[in-house]
């Protein structure tokens, strides 16, 4: 996922985890980290975030189904990309309106410069896969959730707040399609997609995401073989034939009984999608 930034700071909030790495760090945990014996830490960087070791888990998230982007569902997923001077990186987003994608709100945030994105320099490639893509647009604007402000140049949201809805130029879900959101209902086995930074290019699905089992907490917990790149990435439900976005990745934490992951519910986008659309 991402951004350059040094990792030296203990208190880093449990959503930056999973984006943030830094060139320096990365030597730094090239010579200390990637020993199979070592414990996977978050708080440096999540670079594979399966399993209690850092080769199992990357080895989870090559192990990840690599899908067919062209194809319904997986063409309504797509990259959320930035690059600057300094920073590139990117997200992974899903088209829930023809002209609206679902994605984290750290992914509007540059952790190097201390700002949050302008929306122009953000460009959503739907379908995008080794180079080919369905579709592409700019970002017009962005809603996030209503207690975050814009106007502090810190992130600090926990993964509760974690997302955002990029209202983008062009309708590309009329062509490439759409994910409609819906309310989980527990117990559910979601499937991570995204754009994993070990596999960049090809969207990849992880199905070893466990079960979600209480929808009343303010986050999703998942399991999922997930890393940078991945943020913003739908957890998705399948019902019969039809698939939905139940939630959006946010981010890493440590817990005694190992890695897990956040995922903001989708239903909590609903009232900011109903005014997107209804405006």
């Amino acid at each position: 996922m991402w951004m350059t930034r040094k990792i030296g700071r203990q208190l880093l909030s449990m959503t930056a985890l999973i984006m943030m790495t830094a060139t320096a760090a990365l030597s730094q945990q090239t010579s200390e980290s990637t020993r199979e014996t070592e414990v996977f830490r978050p708080q440096y960087d999540a670079i594979c975030a399966a399993g209690a070791q850092l080769s199992s888990g990357c080895d989870a998230v090559r192990a990840r189904d690599i899908v067919d982007a062209a194809t319904p569902p997986w063409r309504a997923v797509g990259r959320v990309n930035y690059a600057s001077g300094r920073t590139r990186h990117h997200c992974t987003g899903t088209l829930i309106a023809d002209a609206v994608v679902l994605t984290a709100a750290h992914c509007v945030f540059n952790f190097n410069d201390m700002h949050w994105i302008a929306p122009r320099d953000l460009t959503f490639v739907a379908g995008f896969q080794r180079g080919d893509y369905l579709g592409v647009s700019p970002v017009a604007r962005y809603v996030l959730d209503p207690l975050i402000d814009l106007e502090t140049p810190v992130f600090s949201i926990p993964p509760s707040r974690d997302w955002a809805l990029l209202v983008l130029d062009e309708p590309l879900g009329a062509s490439a399609g759409k994910i409609t959101i819906k309310s989980v209902t527990v117990p559910a086995r979601p499937h991570l997609a995204g754009y994993a930074g070990l596999r960049p290019q090809v969207l990849s699905v992880a199905k070893d995401c466990g079960t979600i089992t209480s929808s009343v907490l303010p986050i999703l917990q998942v399991r999922c073989a997930a890393m940078r790149g991945d943020s913003g990435g739908p957890l998705l439900v399948q019902q019969r034939t039809s698939w939905h976005v139940v939630g959006v990745f946010s981010s890493l934490f440590q817990r005694a009984d190992g890695i897990i992951g956040a995922a903001v519910p989708a239903d909590r986008v609903q009232q900011a999608l109903d005014d997107i659309l209804g405006g």
